[in-house]
């Protein structure tokens, strides 16, 4: 499965436009659309100043708005509120999470891989396919804690899959998957017994697969 896709022509413009109209109705629809403008104008002109001070105090600015768009996106996303908010917004603030790099989120998003989201057909040029699973590898090394707690707490078959999945990308291989297990179980040793079980569980699923990709011939492959 590949975990990014590239768009092109016409198609991505659509996609783009939809894409924003669902962030303006979802998140910037909470603010007052005028003096939001307003404020990103002057935080951008307070780059161009010949001022530290001023300069110093857009780049604040720009990032205290980065963060205040996270902290409205993640509860669009959070299992708790999927009856609350339409598909396609949650669909959208998973693609925008990912795309802003928001480790942030990796709690709530690490939590929602045990649902589908976004369409799954493999011929879609949409960017909110597995919106969650995309998310996460984009986020890359700092969601690998997570992940590896999904494996250490739950029994849930699919959480466990996408969980190995999404570590398969991001550490790239199996082998690799095997590694960071093999890691994590030693240092749970003496730990909680059901946990590790489950550890060891995705430890033998994961070298399974490596063992089979080997048996093939492939170099790596993640199921």
């Amino acid at each position: 499965m590949e975990p990014t896709r590239k768009y092109h022509g016409s198609r991505f413009g659509a996609v783009l436009v939809t894409a924003m109209a669902v962030l303006t109705s979802a998140v910037v629809a909470m603010c007052t659309g005028q003096e939001t403008e307003s404020s990103a104008r002057a935080s951008f002109e307070g780059l161009q100043s010949d001022s530290e001070r001023t300069r110093d105090a857009a780049v604040d600015a720009i990032l205290a708005e980065r963060k205040a768009t996270i902290e409205r996106l993640i509860p669009l996303i959070d299992p708790a509120n999927a009856e609350r908010h339409r598909k396609e917004t949650r669909w959208a603030a998973a693609f925008l999470l990912g795309e802003m790099r928001a480790v942030e989120a990796v709690p709530v998003l690490a939590k929602a891989l045990d649902r589908s989201m976004g369409p799954q057909n493999g011929l879609d040029l949409s960017p909110y396919d597995e919106p969650v699973f995309n998310a996460l590898v984009r986020i890359g090394r700092p969601a690998v804690p997570a992940l590896l707690e999904n494996l250490r707490k739950s029994d849930d078959r699919i959480l466990r899959e996408r969980s190995l999945l999404v570590l398969y990308h991001i550490l790239g291989g199996n082998r690799r998957v095997v590694e960071a297990l093999a890691a994590t179980i030693e240092a749970d040793a003496g730990g909680d017994r059901d946990a590790s079980r489950r550890l060891r569980e995705a430890h033998a699923q994961a070298e399974r697969s490596r063992q089979e990709a080997i048996e093939r011939g492939d170099k790596e492959s993640p199921y």
